[in-house]
């Protein structure tokens, strides 16, 4: 019998406990990223623990929490490598919902006094940052299963209770020239406050209405709607709609979309607008790009190319959002309910980190075709908004 097999074998049987403890560094060596072998390293010379959990015995490892406290700012072990943001912006996350975490775990639900808030929020990163089961994460912090998601979910529900401090519209002029400023110096498109897009985040096949959530890709989804600013960072998020669900309804169904039809001005001046897709109906508020029916000038040519590379800043958003939180590559969550929470808490650490200049992240690429827009028809157009277009397609030529 070969060395795997032996400890494959060692596993099944559960013969000893030093043979489980070294299937465990086996199977974490085997499953963890490449650049996640310095943790490897300092697991391995740490004491392992066995949790009883009924007739079952679980191998954890011991004091996994110590062993990241250890991590200096810009050590040789990088604290990124393994919760996808730098431990200044753990520190900044841990000020901000730090308190909260306390209140809500000062005993835990089994009667026992609960974790300290920084272990409840690694656990919480780790969750949202890899795509590990429950069991291996509850292994990795040396807790119980249940206990795991319960500081995930509380860590979720918290940053979610931030987010109208974290994810803003611009609430002044000032904000509005600043934010307009920086999509100008793109490419010359003038007065845009905010890029708007929907984007799908897969997820397990629901327990309920099953068939609403497939997209027109063919898997199951929940659509994330995002408004961005030029640094990339969210000014609205709406989560929750079935995956079926056009990006036009979609806007429609959101907070902000009922918002433009009460009071526009007060959200998007006259001067002002944001950028969309051709997803999208064309109006004075949101513009989009001219439909492409084989006849376009060369003004309006010129203006969809000049759109589309300032439009795409929402794009790039989503890459890093989803290249930061692997969770949202595939979200394992059988409770439709639970899963807006998951995407908007992820939208709300990506602010924080994006406020820190923590964007030193390797983008997700998309499917080629996973996010394109299926148009809508274009003749019924907003007669300001067509106006407008033609304006800035002069102004830009």
């Amino acid at each position: 019998m070969s060395n795997k097999d032996s400890i494959i074998h060692s596993t099944i049987l559960g013969t000893s406990r030093k043979r489980a403890t070294a299937a465990l560094l086996a199977f974490w060596t085997s499953v963890v990223d490449s650049d996640d072998d310095d943790d490897n390293v300092i697991v391995s010379q740490q004491l392992l623990t066995t949790r009883e959990h009924g007739e079952s015995k679980r191998v954890c490892i011991k004091n996994y929490v110590a062993i990241v406290e250890s991590y200096s700012l810009d050590g040789i072990v990088d604290f990124r490598k393994h919760f996808r943001l730098t431990k200044m912006s753990f520190e900044e996350v841990l000020i901000k919902i730090g308190d909260k975490l306390s209140m809500a775990s000062s005993v835990h639900h089994t009667g026992r006094p609960g974790n300290d808030a920084k272990t409840q929020l690694l656990v919480g990163l780790w969750i949202l940052a890899n795509q590990e089961s429950y069991r291996t994460v509850a292994d990795r912090f040396d807790l119980t299963i249940s206990t795991a998601w319960c500081y995930f979910r509380k860590v979720v529900d918290t940053l979610v209770s931030i987010a109208s401090d974290v994810i803003q519209w611009p609430k002044n002029e000032s904000q509005r020239q600043c934010f307009s400023t920086a999509f100008r110096k793109r490419q010359g498109f003038p007065n845009v406050i905010g890029t708007i897009d929907g984007t799908h985040i897969p997820i397990v096949a629901p327990h309920n209405m099953a068939n609403s959530y497939i997209n027109r890709n063919k898997y199951y989804s929940i659509v994330l709607q995002g408004v961005c600013n030029a640094r990339y960072k969210f000014i609205d998020c709406y989560a929750g709609p079935p995956g079926s669900v056009h990006d036009a309804r979609v806007l429609k169904m959101s907070p902000l979309g009922k918002k433009l039809n009460h009071n526009i001005h007060d959200l998007v001046p006259s001067d002002y607008h944001l950028l969309g897709d051709s997803a999208y109906s064309n109006a004075s508020h949101l513009l989009t790009p001219y439909k492409d029916n084989g006849h376009l000038s060369r003004k309006q040519k010129n203006y969809n190319y000049k759109h589309s590379a300032t439009r795409v800043a929402i794009e790039q958003a989503y890459g890093l959002l989803k290249g930061r939180f692997r969770i949202l590559r595939y979200v394992n969550i059988y409770d439709t309910k639970v899963i807006p929470s998951v995407i908007i808490s992820c939208c709300v650490l990506h602010n924080i980190c994006v406020d820190a200049n923590d964007l030193d992240v390797e983008p997700y690429q998309e499917d080629a075709d996973a996010n394109v827009a299926v148009g809508i028809n274009d003749r019924n157009l907003d007669t300001k908004g067509r106006i407008k277009r033609d304006d800035i397609a002069e102004i830009i030529n």
